[in-house]
């Protein structure tokens, strides 16, 4: 397919890029069973995460060693399954990666008209968003100004001071999710990579999210943290989008369902070593754990 690049802007035959990461999706068919499942069509097993048409040839090899790079320094080894905090340094391309994965996630719902209505007040936010993030990955700015990225290594939920829905640490650990979120008077992209989420506000703020601001280089910290993001930003990633996929997963087949269980039986070991069994034993003892009074 040929058409204009939305990096550089030329005209030439345009690669399929994922929005997401490829290796994530390989690392959650690993951890979750082995298949994937869209919540538009539960019952259909797919191989792969969305692509769209967006890149050139060189521009996708350009934003492959930022992947690359936060694969081998951050992913990998959050995935090591160390039981202790680990502290994980990093330099100017984890900030490259993440602008990145922000400017497609945006990119993409432009090009495919899914922004809604109610993001309307921002429309001058997202095109300057858009512009000065691809700017920053073209290395004609030094850095992405007054839209920073935010990043957070998530942990099971061990307490809560409200009731959270059947599931919720299987949802933080394993699933995979992207989009533009509403909260307060602002709006936020968000990158929701397993255990990973990404959250880039369109307006410029001094960070809401009380969560690592990704600069030029320093460092992140795993293990279990509080989080305390703002209430619209959590309702809607970890409640609302989990709800809409329980909902999907209400319509599966008996079929689909019976496959499911016969594959983790069959794999039993393979199950039991894996981060979607452990989500499961801390969604049983979360379930049997008081509320904490607010």
């Amino acid at each position: 397919m040929e058409n204009e690049c939305r990096l550089c802007q030329m005209n030439g035959p345009l690669m399929q890029s994922h929005i997401i990461p490829k290796f994530i999706y390989k690392e959650l068919k690993k951890n979750g069973g082995g298949y994937l499942r869209d919540s538009t069509q539960p019952n259909k097993r797919i191989q792969d995460g969305h692509k769209t048409f967006m890149l050139c040839q060189t521009c996708e090899s350009k934003l492959s060693r930022y992947e690359n790079y936060f694969k081998g320094s951050i992913f990998e080894k959050i995935y090591a399954r160390s039981s202790e905090p680990i502290r994980l340094s990093y330099d100017t391309s984890l900030l490259k990666f993440c602008v990145s994965i922000s400017w497609r996630i945006l990119q993409d719902l432009q090009m495919e008209k899914n922004l809604s209505a109610s993001f309307s007040e921002f429309e001058q936010n997202i095109s300057a968003a858009l512009s000065t993030w691809r700017e920053f990955m073209l290395g004609d700015r030094e850095d992405p100004g007054e839209f920073k990225q935010y990043m957070m290594v998530l942990g099971h939920v061990k307490e809560a001071s409200r009731t959270l829905p059947m599931g919720i640490n299987a949802h933080i650990s394993q699933s995979i999710d992207c989009g533009l979120v509403r909260y307060k008077n602002n709006a936020a992209i968000y990158a929701k990579m397993m255990k990973i989420l990404l959250l880039s506000p369109i307006k410029k703020s001094n960070n809401p999210f009380g969560i690592t601001n990704i600069r030029k280089n320093g460092y992140i910290i795993t293990g279990n943290q509080k989080i305390n993001l703002p209430p619209g930003v959590c309702q809607y990633v970890f409640v609302d989008r989990h709800n809409e996929w329980q909902k999907s997963m209400n319509d599966i087949s008996e079929e689909q369902t019976k496959k499911i269980r016969n594959n983790i039986l069959s794999n039993a070991a393979s199950y039991q070593a894996s981060d979607a069994y452990q989500a499961h034993l801390a969604d049983i003892a979360l379930r049997n754990k008081p509320l904490l009074s607010k």
